[in-house]
């Protein structure tokens, strides 16, 4: 983490932040957990779990950080602390997301071809029903069809992967602006949460699986992409299908 200019180590995402709030407040870190305002608004119940007064945490939390575009104030029903992100905030952690502290690490290097035929889908469907998820449509198995998840993940990240490449003048995230499309705000909102989720993948597949679905198809709805916004997703499906032992074709 590089220090921000008042000494203080800048954040690099959410799992950073939840991490900084429980050294703060005490006790094992509690989830930073979206909101109907994310990725701009999130909630954590540390307080609750650490049993200290949220605005007393958020008091702290905000004079600790001192971060530019990072707010914290507590919820107005007092079941916790909100952490508010402005636009170039969110912008930071998104383009931390897949480095550093932003993912966990993965045990193999991402797989660039199949071991067998099927085998990707029969790894993916495993992490997916670990969780009691109903089985794929026997219509869907096997096919190249957004229906069949596996393939739909891995549609999704060669076409962030070209997208990143890519620059334009345009964003669909621009840096001193509000998000205000839905469906950019569903992807960047997934995007921010995916590392706490694929943290578990040892332990809660089917959440690892659920997290890359969510992923790929929030960015198969939204267009245009900025390039730092394919970049992120890049990452995110990368490093999960690594995990989840899923091959990551450079073409489709």
């Amino acid at each position: 983490m590089e220090p921000t200019a008042s000494g203080t180590p800048d954040v690099t995402g959410l799992i950073d932040l939840a991490g900084r709030i429980a050294r703060l407040a005490g006790g094992e870190p509690a989830p930073l957990e979206r909101t109907p305002d994310s990725p701009h608004v999130w909630h954590t119940l540390q307080a609750r779990r650490s049993r200290v007064d949220p605005e007393t945490l958020a008091a702290r939390l905000t004079e600790e950080l001192r971060a530019p575009g990072i707010a914290a104030h507590a919820a107005p029903d007092g079941s916790g602390v909100r952490v508010s992100l402005a636009a170039g905030a969110v912008r930071r952690f998104l383009a931390s997301v897949g480095s550093g502290s932003g993912m966990p690490s993965a045990d193999l290097p991402a797989i660039a071809v199949p071991p067998a035929p099927g085998q990707d889908e029969v790894r993916f469907e495993a992490a997916r029903r670990s969780g009691g998820a109903p089985a794929l449509d026997p219509r869907a198995s096997g096919r190249r069809v957004l229906d069949n998840p596996v393939f739909a993940v891995q549609f999704a990240l060669g076409r962030a992967r070209r997208e990143a490449s890519r620059h334009r003048p345009e964003s669909a995230l621009a840096m001193a602006e509000e998000i205000t499309s839905p469906g950019v705000a569903e992807l960047v909102t997934e995007l921010l949460d995916a590392p706490r989720r694929l943290a578990r993948a040892h332990t809660r597949p089917h959440d690892t699986a659920s997290a890359l679905l969510a992923v790929a198809t929030a960015y198969l709805r939204c267009e245009p992409i900025d390039e730092v916004t394919a970049a992120a997703t890049a990452r995110v499906l990368e490093r999960g299908m690594s995990l989840l032992g899923v091959s990551t074709p450079e073409r489709m």
